[in-house]
């Protein structure tokens, strides 16, 4: 009876470990993702930081309204590229975090699936030992003219 049910949770628990190995697949894409997506960001930033502080030195010095107008019109976009950006990065943590959870929901069930064979084969061990001993018990038995004795 144990025989079967260490086969059926090996089984199982090989399934658990493969279906674990392709969350942990998935979860370290996502990761890469975030932080991608996270150094795309910072990437802007620091371009409209540096835009910014250019523009505040040639305030100083006359230039063009046309100069002036296009300055403006390129800060606008970039800041709108970055609020785009953002709104990427927070997806891409929230596929990240819902991975995650699938990860550690795959993880689980693979450590209880091996808990479950751990205890089904020392049961197996237990009922082989047990087994063994009633037959040295009645070849004992068989060889000393006694009857076997049954526990």
């Amino acid at each position: 009876m144990t025989t079967n049910k260490v086969k059926r949770f090996g089984e199982l628990g090989r399934l658990a470990e493969g279906e674990e190995r392709e969350a942990s697949r998935r979860l370290k894409l996502r990761i890469e993702d975030v932080l991608a997506q996270r150094s795309k960001l910072d990437q802007l930033q620091t371009y409209l930081q540096e835009y910014r502080d250019g523009g505040e030195q040639t305030a100083n010095k006359k230039i063009d309204p046309m100069h002036w107008e296009n300055y403006r019109r390129f800060l606008a976009q970039l800041s709108q590229t970055i609020e785009a950006q953002q709104v990427e990065l927070a997806e891409a943590e929230s596929r990240y975090r819902d991975e995650a959870a699938r990860w550690q929901t795959s993880h689980a069930r693979t450590e209880t699936l091996s808990r479950l064979l751990e205890k089904y084969e020392v049961e197996q061990q237990r009922e082989v030992a047990t087994r063994e001993q009633k037959e040295m018990d009645d070849q004992a038995g068989r060889s000393s003219g006694k009857p076997p004795i049954h526990r």
